[in-house]
């Protein structure tokens, strides 16, 4: 770590101020102007360096890829580490976030490149798998009256879910119960699924998989007709474009929670970049990162086994946090949708807590726990947990701003396209001409 030598006092005394402060204490600052930028400081400054780097060469936005990072370390931890918060409350990092913004600006590469671990690990499953069921039907062939063979057929365990109905998401839950992600890279698809196979069921099986209530599942047919998963995590993550935004309210989600436990990375004034940079990220960052990754991924599943506890000093910082926050709730009249926001934000920062505390460990375990969540961790969970209420405002705010007829057109226009009509089509649907309805695609 880089550190300015400063004079500490009379006696010719050296204190040492660590310029990762400086700059974390800068950041901070920042984040008083720019609530909508994501909180770089918050990682540790491997991951900082590389998210940098990932902008300036290969043109990642800097908030989607540190979003992206941010729920691949969620499903890398899993079950597998806890946070006990109160003798009545147990907290795993499961995490509902989207990536808003235009299309083209680059929200699914970095997704993909900050999940690549994950994805790879997926990959080795699935070849092992096929092995094992190569050498199983062998075995089934030459020993077909062996029920005790035939029940022991091997499934395939994967962390990464995506286009799946619910039914089959629980059925693979059940083989992996360290834990999932539905990966969309359209998350609209998620919300127009819903409800599509049984009216009703989806969308509360996702607002009680958010609380982690036990998931029961049964059918009168076929196999695995009864599961049961006491300890569900399934973390959900995709993009969005910021013109269909509106379609995340429809129905009951604007008032039954459903959208207020959703994270949103939401930048503002995201530019594509202008120069194609064929130079390549500094390898060590990337195999920094993938090591960490693979650090959580290993760390052992104990059901029930593994918690991480708050130290004195945080205690002291969380109760802070937490009289603060609830004074917030208690100021506002009960039909502010912020009341609905604040207490799954306040949520969402004990799992921030999990994950920031898991990554400063596998990036540096000599200086951190696996045990106990750090004051400064929980500092910059509250940050995040800060970003992620102003996002969620700015989002419900242009959900409730009433668009244009223009903007309903352009809408419109669009779905139109994407389900086979032709320009000319459209154009009479409209009543404008061919290069009119053109234009509208382009903007």
């Amino acid at each position: 770590m880089e550190e300015l030598k400063i004079n500490g006092n009379n006696k010719g005394k050296f204190d040492y101020l660590s310029l990762s402060d400086i700059e974390m204490e800068a950041q901070s600052k920042a984040q008083e102007f720019d609530e909508l930028a994501f909180p770089l400081f918050v990682f540790p400054a491997s991951i900082r360096k590389l998210i940098e780097e990932a902008q300036e060469i290969v043109g990642f936005p800097k908030d989607f890829f540190a979003g992206g990072i941010l729920a691949a370390a969620s499903v890398a931890i899993g079950n597998s580490v806890q946070l006990r918060v109160r003798d009545t409350q147990i907290e795993a990092p499961v995490l509902y976030l989207a990536l808003v913004g235009a299309p083209g600006i680059n929200k699914t590469h970095p997704l993909n490149f900050a999940f690549k671990a994950i994805l790879e690990k997926d990959k080795e499953n699935y070849k092992k798998y096929i092995a094992l069921l190569a050498a199983y039907k062998t075995e089934i062939q030459n020993n077909k009256k062996d029920k005790e063979l035939i029940a022991n057929e091997p499934k395939l365990s994967q962390f990464i879910a995506s286009d799946i109905t619910t039914e089959a998401l629980i059925n693979l839950h059940s083989i992996n119960k360290r834990g999932i992600c539905y990966f969309r890279d359209e998350l609209l698809g998620w919300i127009n699924d819903l409800n599509r196979y049984r009216k009703g069921s989806d969308e509360q099986m996702w607002l009680s998989n958010f609380s982690r209530q036990p998931i029961k599942y049964d059918r009168k047919t076929g196999e695995n007709r009864h599961l049961q998963i006491h300890s569900p995590f399934i973390s959900v993550v995709g993009t969005i474009q910021t013109e269909v935004i509106h379609n995340l309210s429809s129905g009951d989600k604007s008032h039954n929670g459903f959208l207020d436990r959703i994270l949103f990375i939401f930048p503002q004034n995201v530019v594509k970049s202008t120069i194609f940079n064929n130079s390549k990220i500094q390898k060590h960052l990337i195999d920094n990162y993938s090591k960490i990754i693979e650090q959580l991924l290993n760390t052992p599943y104990l059901e029930g086994k593994n918690y991480l506890i708050f130290s004195k000093n945080t205690y002291k910082k969380t109760n802070s946090w937490y009289g603060e926050f609830s004074k917030k709730y208690n100021n506002l009249q009960d039909t502010d949708f912020r009341k609905n926001i604040i207490p799954k934000i306040e949520t969402y920062t004990f799992r921030f807590a999990i994950i920031l505390q898991m990554l400063h460990w596998a990036d540096n375990p000599t200086m951190y726990s696996d045990k106990e969540v750090a004051e400064e961790v929980m500092q910059k969970a509250i940050s995040l947990g800060k970003y992620f209420y102003h996002t969620a405002v700015a989002i419900r705010e242009k959900i409730n701003m009433p668009m244009s007829e223009a903007e309903e057109k352009k809408i419109t226009v669009k779905q139109l396209k994407k389900h086979g009509f032709s320009l000319r089509e459209i154009a009479e649907i409209f009543g404008v001409t061919h290069p009119t309805i053109k234009k509208w695609i382009e903007t």
